[in-house]
């Protein structure tokens, strides 16, 4: 099997959206775990939002299981997560740490042309997750579910050009160590996406 790279940044993008307001009169700077956030207020002093610095960022590896993604023409291939990796930074919690969980075994990802023509694409990225907070580093907290990422309006592979896949379904994490299994935070569809885009560590384009 030929391993490939085809997640050059990962980067979670989490906001809480109170209400919809037509617009925001003030905003407040909080500290949150270390990360410097803003909540917006509307004109009569009501929160809408908090919003932090994007310091999110990952990689991914896979392996593939139907050959290399083809330079030209229709894409139908599925990948197998080798190793998975990113950061979040979520209003409530600061940042959020999160990667493959080698334990389970994730289903393939699975990246194939709507139509007859190459694009768009459908792709949907599925793992099972480990994950850390920035407030409690010693705690490993596990997904319930596996996280499924997806979207087919997909323009670009191969590498990928700022891509975004929105969560399809809500998925809670709960603490390792806890036989109960109880739920400590959860990632909510719709309001949770991936932006897939080929980019380097320090944020600039890759040639």
């Amino acid at each position: 099997m030929k391993r490939i790279t085809i997640l050059a940044v990962m980067a979670f993008a989490i906001m809480l959206v109170s209400s919809i307001v037509s617009h925001a009169q003030s905003y407040t700077c909080i500290i949150v775990n270390g990360v410097k956030c803003y909540v917006n207020f509307d004109d009569k002093g009501n929160p809408i939002d908090t919003v932090c610095d994007d310091k999110s960022s990952g990689s991914g590896t896979f392996n593939s299981q139907t050959g290399a993604i083809p330079k030209e023409g229709a894409v139908k291939t599925e990948l197998t997560p080798d190793n998975i990796s990113a950061t979040v930074t979520d209003p409530k919690l600061g940042v959020v740490t999160t990667s493959l969980d080698q334990s389970r075994r994730s289903d393939n990802t699975t990246i194939n042309s709507v139509g007859r023509d190459r694009y768009p694409l459908d792709v949907h990225i599925k793992f099972y997750a480990e994950a850390s907070v920035s407030s409690q580093p010693d705690t490993k907290y596990v997904s319930r579910t596996q996280l499924e990422f997806s979207s087919d309006k997909i323009n670009s592979v191969d590498p990928f050009q700022n891509e975004i896949l929105s969560l399809a379904r809500d998925v809670e994490f709960y603490d390792s160590a806890d036989r109960d299994q109880k739920t400590v935070f959860q990632l909510n569809a719709g309001s949770t996406t991936v932006t897939l885009g080929s980019r380097d560590a320090d944020g600039g384009d890759v040639k």
